[in-house]
């Protein structure tokens, strides 16, 4: 597949193509995704059929996938537009622009194939130096609101001591 020809012109231009410094962090998405066996860990369409019209590769689209994990990305529709726009995924996407029913589906059916690549790019990162692994730290705590039910507790509770207080008063 190949992008519109108004954005390949406009991604022609050289400095697009130097846009990722050697040292960025879609470079290593892309060298990694690339030294993987994608058949062999089951990724569905690695292997294309003859007819019809190509899938996207699942190389590229699990590219996408690393870069809106590491970017802390999970919609969709926001990876389509960033396909679009952003330099770097533009870059790592060779100028691709998946729409947003391919990315989801994507990743309904490669769940496990998408978990075990997971794993290996941590160790990869590991091994390159590239994570440390000595500190976690984990942002955003989602707590349970339960001050609508204590505050109607206590109405509730008021109710009845008003009405009991009203039923002592009548002398039953």
């Amino acid at each position: 597949m190949k992008a519109p020809l108004e954005v390949r012109r406009c991604c022609s231009h050289p400095a697009l193509k130097n846009y990722a410094p050697e040292d960025h962090p879609v470079r290593v998405i892309d060298a990694f995704v690339d030294s993987l066996n994608l058949s062999e860990m089951g990724f569905r369409k690695a292997q294309t059929l003859r007819t019809g019209r190509r899938p996207y590769h699942p190389g590229d689209l699990l590219k996408l996938y690393i870069y809106a994990y590491l970017n802390q990305t999970s919609s969709t529709r926001r990876l389509e537009k960033e396909c679009h726009r952003n330099l770097e995924v533009l870059w790592l996407m060779k100028q691709l622009a998946p729409d947003f029913k391919t990315i989801a589906d994507f990743r309904k059916d490669n769940g496990d194939a998408i978990k075990q690549v997971c794993r290996q790019f941590i160790v990869f990162c590991k091994q390159a130096g590239l994570v440390s692994g000595q500190l976690v730290a984990i942002d955003g705590s989602k707590f349970k609101a339960e001050l609508q039910d204590e505050l109607k507790t206590l109405v509730d509770v008021k109710g009845m001591l008003e009405r009991l207080a009203w039923v002592s008063s009548q002398g039953f």
